[in-house]
């Protein structure tokens, strides 16, 4: 009983993840839309505007860049938080959070 406790404890406990590492994770795809169509409107400006528009020019490199990080962000940052059974590659009870890992008397190393 204390390991099915402590189990179920730890697969309730709160962590970071990216988008990537849940198992059943929708982005919405307007997100990746209205990105996609940021950076090509960006890079578009950049290219047709004349040198002299300086400001302009700030002002389109600047849609491209947060344009390019909407779309990248939930991919690669981990600021999902969620709970442990909700991300994969998770192991169901970390070794060290077991009720009887404490209470063994020696430690065996494999390899």
């Amino acid at each position: 009983m204390d390991t099915l406790k402590a189990r179920t404890e730890y697969q309730q406990e709160e962590m970071p993840c990216t988008a990537f590492d849940m198992k059943y994770t929708k982005i919405n795809p307007l997100i990746l839309k209205l990105g996609g169509m940021g950076v090509v409107v960006g890079i578009v400006s950049l290219g047709v505007s004349p040198d002299s528009w300086v400001e302009y020019k700030v002002a389109a490199g600047m849609l491209f860049g947060c344009s390019m990080m909407a779309m990248i962000m939930p991919f690669t940052v981990p600021f999902i938080t969620t709970q442990r059974r909700n991300v994969e590659r998770q192991l169901p009870l970390a070794l060290e959070r077991a009720p009887k890992y404490q209470a063994r008397l020696g430690k065996r190393f494999l390899g």
